[in-house]
């Protein structure tokens, strides 16, 4: 296939493309690779008139399009590409209808020489891509090792803890999930026990602490929400209130002190939810001074208060 066309409007540029021979391959290709063509010098003196050089081109294609209402897909119909003024940036169209339309074109990249790149793909010859690697990796690596330490630690909080004092002769449970203020120093390291009152029945005082293998300091830390099992031998009936206190045990009066937020009591063979919305502190030196407080079950109206859904809403969200 051949082809002649004015070249920057000044002189013109014949192209000839055709498949070499096996004796050519041979002759002219290295290793029979076509993009390795070593042409022998002898060609210049068998040859006079025939000039040679290195030079590279692009090949691409272009097409006009718009848009058929009827189909609702792209069409060349009635449009074409005008040779004169298309190029790789711009396309001449040209269209015997009014309607809006667009130009698009594929232009066939260069090939990449790998031989290049492997060749200068040295430590010495590229330094900044290497650094930049291998430091990206190590901060990968130490992010990713924090990241397990706290996911670890975050499953552990998770877990549903079994009270210490649940007998295995107790058939009726509750879950309490107890929700831990985000102020400072709302943690505690203090014995937490508590007493669900019913209308039928009592719990008795229960101590809060886990039996699961967990450390008692996992327990009640600040913006925390633990999850706790607890057995009882009969149902308690509708729940009506819960005592809460604390011993105040903790080794330091911030880690003696407990702001709680709120506590969810859930029967779990009924699946009926009581909340009890507390938002005080148990503490001697704060607010009332009180570590042992009597909390109702809340009503409707409370639980639909704005401010306490939007505090539960951010810490889900957290």
């Amino acid at each position: 296939m051949s082809t002649t066309k004015k070249f920057w409007k000044k002189s013109y540029m014949g192209v000839i493309f055709r498949q070499l021979t096996d004796s050519e391959l041979k002759d002219y290709c290295k290793d029979r690779k076509k993009d390795k063509i070593v042409l022998p010098e002898s060609l210049n003196e068998e040859n006079p008139d025939f000039k040679y050089s290195d030079f590279t081109f692009r090949v691409f294609t272009s097409g006009c399009y718009f848009i058929d209402k009827i189909s609702g897909n792209w069409s060349s119909s009635g449009m074409e590409v005008i040779e004169d003024g298309t190029d790789l940036e711009y396309i001449n169209c040209q269209t015997n209808h009014l309607t809006d339309f667009a130009g698009g074109f594929l232009a066939v990249p260069p090939s990449i020489d790998f031989d290049y790149v492997f060749s200068n793909s040295s430590f010495e010859k590229n330094p900044t891509i290497y650094l930049t690697v291998i430091i990206t990796g190590c901060f990968y690596i130490i992010l990713a090792v924090i990241c397990f330490y706290f996911d670890k630690k975050d499953k552990e909080k998770a877990k549903i803890h079994l009270l210490d004092d649940n007998r295995q002769t107790d058939k009726y449970f509750y879950e309490i999930i107890v929700a831990t203020g985000s102020r400072t120093g709302s943690g505690t390291e203090s014995n937490v026990f508590i007493n669900l009152f019913g209308e039928s029945f009592d719990s008795s005082v229960r101590q809060l602490k886990s039996t699961n293998g967990i450390k008692k300091a996992y327990l009640f830390k600040r913006s925390a929400v633990d999850t706790l099992l607890m057995s009882v031998p009969r149902p308690l009936g509708e729940i009506l209130m819960c005592q809460i206190f604390h011993d105040n045990s903790g080794k330091a009066r911030s880690s003696a002190s407990w702001y709680l937020k709120h506590l969810v009591v859930t029967d779990l063979q009924t699946k009926k939810r009581f909340i009890f919305i507390c938002e005080k502190w148990f503490a001697l030196d704060k607010q009332d001074g009180l570590i042992d407080r009597k909390i109702p079950v809340s009503c409707d109206k409370q639980i639909k208060d704005v401010k306490y859904l939007l505090q539960r809403e951010t810490k889900d969200k957290l």
